[in-house]
């Protein structure tokens, strides 16, 4: 909770305490009919109270954001960027679509989490990705070629 929205409960607990006491001694120390009558006009104050609070809280509710998801930026020759689940990436020369071997990799267990975070693969032959990379392929040795 905001600073601001605490003090404000904190308030209407107190106050809350103090009405409920100054109640219980009216009725305590007076008769029925007079704690019946101001227990009357109490609830009336705290149910217009509420209604104002309710309204105060519809119309300064911030408007709803639609979540988009991750954004997915690939800069660079051969750059890829997901922002989901890659299951095979080649990139670069001398590399081939399909596997040499079978893939043994398992299918992502789970999609990937909504974090509305970006996913940026930048420079030659760069992989990156919001999920799980199966298999990925870069046709380098690791050293710069030209």
């Amino acid at each position: 909770m905001m600073g601001r929205a605490r003090v404000i409960a904190w308030c209407g607990i107190v106050a809350g305490t103090v009405v409920s006491g100054g109640l219980i001694g009216v009725a305590l120390l007076a008769d029925l009919n007079t704690a019946g009558q101001a227990a009357s006009v109490v609830g009336a104050i705290a149910g217009l109270a509420g209604l104002g609070a309710s309204l105060y809280a519809l119309f300064k509710e911030p408007p709803v954001t639609l979540a988009t998801g991750p954004v997915s930026t690939a800069s660079g020759d051969g750059a890829i960027a997901a922002g989901g689940n890659i299951i095979t990436a080649t990139t670069g020369g001398g590399t081939s679509t399909a596997p040499t071997a079978p893939n043994t990799t398992p299918p992502p267990s789970s999609p990937p989490a909504a974090t509305g975070g970006t996913v940026t693969a930048s420079g030659r032959g760069s992989i990156a990705a919001g999920g799980d990379i199966g298999t990925a392929s870069t046709g380098g040795t690791g050293q710069g070629s030209s």
